[in-house]
């Protein structure tokens, strides 16, 4: 497996991807490109054998940002990410579902984990994880407490679920690993 920043170059495999698992919820390609160029360090990419089963898609948000409702706290990705940001929020991770149960999702997770601790002026990690399976997948929240992080708030995700916010704080060590 071969993770890496991703590039350009890798936009339509990345559009291809999202597509596939999220289906009409997916970026655009703009939003993929615009993620790409401001920052690279936040998105990685997973290929196997020279087919790209991962992707994970990061922002870095402003100290005391408030998370009251999901959406609004998080969303579009253009609206809330900001360059000098003290938290680094993983945004996604989307491993193809014929490529789950491989470690591609942790590897994804524990990329990002890396590029957060020499990025300068990050103060903490956050994620958000589902507390039950859904369509998109299995339930992260328990997989992400038992790497490390912690949960700190609890809130509706809009489709009748309820999502966890969970922390990671330095020195941003992953257990399980």
């Amino acid at each position: 497996m071969d993770i890496r920043k991703a590039k350009v170059e890798d936009l339509e495999d990345i559009y291809a991807l999202g597509k596939s698992v999220w289906g009409q919820e997916t970026a655009t390609r703009e939003s993929l490109a615009k993620r790409i160029e401001l920052f690279s360090a936040g998105f990685p990419v997973a290929y196997v054998e020279g087919q790209l089963v991962g992707i994970a898609s990061s922002a870095r948000l402003p100290a005391g940002h408030q998370v009251d409702e999901y959406y609004a706290a998080f969303y579009p990705w253009e609206r809330v990410h900001k360059p000098g940001g003290s938290i680094f929020y993983l945004y996604s991770t989307t491993v193809h579902p014929l490529h789950r149960q491989k470690g591609i999702w942790k590897e994804l997770i524990r990329f990002r984990i890396e590029a957060a601790k020499v990025l300068p002026g990050i103060e903490k990690v956050w994620v958000v994880g589902r507390k039950l399976p859904n369509e998109y997948g299995p339930a992260t929240a328990p997989l992400l407490e038992k790497l490390g992080f912690s949960s700190i708030k609890e809130f509706p995700d809009g489709y009748g679920k309820t999502d966890v916010l969970l922390e990671l704080l330095p020195p941003y060590s992953l257990d399980g690993s």
